[in-house]
């Protein structure tokens, strides 16, 4: 029976592969094209390659500034998410703190309540605060939505290291500071990446925040700078194409980097008691 449906799941696979690359296709070698050979066959290789298209992408629609702004609002989130979400994951999981349970339940709610149901509270406290059309606006907003999910990982991972582990440091002259730093954060890097690699697509793509808070062009992230390629009558699908592909390298570049790491954190729960 299993030789049978072997077949069949390799089908599957197949189907399953065309139907997520294909679009990925068209739009890599479509930022290489010319708007008629684009247009003419879009599924076809480049004739002759327009690396044109990159430049112009990149006079017409001022990526590096939004390459930077992107860059300064994922590194200042992820950096307080990673510090905070570990240092509470370590917290709530280890038996001194008596209201560790009850803390992770609240994050752990976070994670149920969508991000809609709290837009229009959280925009009038924004505006309060004299934080709309500011780079913290949203950063503060990632922090607070994606702190739930990043204990929530972690937390698990914790909770698979032994705490003879601590008590090992301990007897060894280390503090509870020193004993976490230098034993059982090194032990966690699969489940840290894990989390900055799922954070840092969410930042880096994230389009409904920074529309919602940010006005100013010189502080606009990728994802609204890739909106102005869309023109209201035509739209030059090839240059829009090449700046989506140089809008892309980063995070592809840092999963690629990170990734038998990133695997090693996704699959830990299914190999650690």
């Amino acid at each position: 029976m299993k030789d049978r449906l072997l077949p069949l799941q390799y089908v599957l696979l197949v189907l399953f592969s065309l139907v997520i690359f294909t679009p990925l296709a068209i739009v890599f070698f479509g930022a290489f094209k010319t708007s008629g050979e684009l247009f003419n066959n879009p599924y076809s290789f480049p004739g002759k390659p327009v690396f044109e298209n990159f430049k112009e992408a990149l006079i017409q629609g001022n990526m590096l500034i939004y390459f930077k702004n992107s860059f300064i609002i994922s590194f200042v989130s992820l950096a307080v998410i990673l510090l905070f979400s570990t240092l509470s994951s370590y917290a709530i999981t280890r038996q001194g703190f008596r209201m560790g349970n009850k803390i992770y339940i609240y994050f752990v709610f976070g994670i149920i309540v969508p991000s809609q149901a709290v837009m229009i509270p959280t925009y009038i406290m924004m505006a309060r605060l004299g934080l709309v059309n500011t780079m913290w606006s949203v950063i503060i907003i990632y922090i607070a939505t994606t702190m739930g999910f990043s204990i929530f990982i972690l937390s698990g991972f914790f909770r698979t290291i032994p705490r003879e582990l601590d008590e090992a440091a301990v007897i060894d002259g280390c503090n509870e500071i020193q004993a976490f730093w230098k034993v059982i954060l090194p032990l966690c890097k699969p489940a840290v990446t894990t989390v900055l690699i799922l954070n840092l697509l969410t930042i880096w793509n994230d389009f409904y925040n920074p529309l919602l808070y940010i006005r100013s062009e010189d502080i606009k992230t990728l994802s609204l700078g890739l909106s102005k390629y869309m023109g209201r009558y035509i739209t030059n699908y090839p240059i829009m194409f090449a700046a989506v592909v140089m809008a892309s390298l980063p995070v592809i570049a840092v999963f690629v980097g990170l990734q038998k790491q990133f695997v090693s954190g996704i699959t830990a729960g299914s190999v650690k008691g």
